[in-house]
């Protein structure tokens, strides 16, 4: 925790931000390509404190979407930042990670909605984060599928779940050629298969903690992810284990 480097004018919390270690902070001239960012110019223009100051906050800006930096905004806004970094502090001395090695999300990234990170703001850690180890190595798993060439065929996404024994566990990434969120035969019309590049882990609970465990990682990845995006243009997405039942995590809304 480097308090002095404090919270940025979006709500990013330099204070315990990894990406890049000689930067010196949003407040204290902000980090490279600043000249471009908007909420770094408009803040500065407008003498506000953060965009939370803003009547238009969340504005169009990129990183204004995402849920984590909204609650942070809000909570700076209702707090006062020398607060959030208060927590923010708690929760690191806990254990609760703002960022995992080499990736830009962490533990308040694994919760899916406002009020679960605001609860962890709040409160702290009442229980494991959900997900949260898997999280890791799932989040570079995907988004390395996401980045490469896949089938214009694709419409859906179902992710395949197989109990390995001994507490293995692995998932792979279909794509398929129709959707039925009432027919889970849908997800046998593959196009597409990661079987060459299948997710594995070790997780030594039972089968439905792992699939829960699994919904709520990939929930959280469709609210914050790189790819969220590109897996939310095909129709559906799904989870389960292979011959057992599909959850539906995701439905292109109808017009």
């Amino acid at each position: 925790m480097e308090r002095e480097k404090g919270i940025a004018y979006c709500g990013l919390a330099c204070c315990v931000c990894s990406e890049n270690v000689l930067c010196p902070g949003c407040r204290s001239g902000g980090c490279p390509g600043r000249e471009t960012c908007k909420p770094f110019n408009c803040c500065i223009k407008n003498r506000w404190e953060g965009c939370w100051e803003c009547p238009q906050f969340p504005c169009g800006a990129a990183i204004l979407q995402k849920t984590r930096i909204q609650v942070f905004a809000d909570f700076a806004k209702e707090y006062g930042m020398d607060s959030l970094i208060d927590a923010l502090e708690k929760n690191q001395c806990r254990g609760v990670v703002y960022h995992y090695p080499n990736l830009l999300m962490g533990d308040y990234d694994s919760l899916s909605s406002q009020q679960e990170i605001l609860h962890l703001l709040l409160n702290g850690p009442q229980d494991r984060i959900k997900g949260g180890i898997f999280m890791q190595s799932f989040i570079p798993w995907l988004d390395r599928i996401m980045a490469g060439p896949l089938p214009e065929e694709i419409i859906a996404v179902n992710f395949n779940l197989y109990d390995d024994g001994d507490s293995c566990w692995s998932m792979e990434f279909t794509g398929t050629r129709s959707f039925d969120a009432y027919d889970p035969d849908w997800a046998c019309d593959e196009v597409f298969t990661s079987r060459d590049s299948t997710l594995h882990w070790v997780q030594n609970t039972g089968w439905q903690q792992v699939l829960e465990d699994t919904v709520h990682t990939i929930r959280a990845y469709l609210a914050n992810g790189t790819y969220s995006g590109r897996l939310k243009a095909y129709q559906g997405i799904g989870a389960g284990f292979v011959d057992g039942d599909i959850v539906i995590l995701y439905e292109t809304p109808k017009e």
